[in-house]
């Protein structure tokens, strides 16, 4: 796992990282429920936890949102650092 993924998925506890991967790959509410030994209102919950974290309005945008433009943001933030740090390193490394 990068970095920026990493960074990306901290916002989730790893059981909503769980069930929003579940969901992603199109699993019901009841069979994720019965798939990890909890009531479907417990998943009802934590669904709605993932989306008010990501600022989500639907499934589909919770996992565009987590697994696609979370990670891209960050990924361009840790490339323009990355870009800063070497201009740094070139300036104080030069012999003058």
């Amino acid at each position: 796992m990068d970095l920026y993924e990493g960074v990306a998925r901290s916002v989730l506890t790893k059981r909503e990282e769980q069930i929003l991967q579940m969901i992603a790959e199109g699993t019901a509410y009841k069979t994720i429920a019965s798939d990890l030994g909890i009531k479907p209102m417990t998943v009802k919950n934590h669904a709605r936890s993932i989306y008010l974290k990501l600022g989500a309005v639907s499934q589909a945008n919770a996992v565009y949102k987590y697994f696609i433009e979370k990670p891209r943001e960050l990924g361009e933030i840790l490339k323009e650092l990355n870009d800063t740090v070497k201009k740094l390193l070139s300036i104080y490394s030069d012999p003058d």
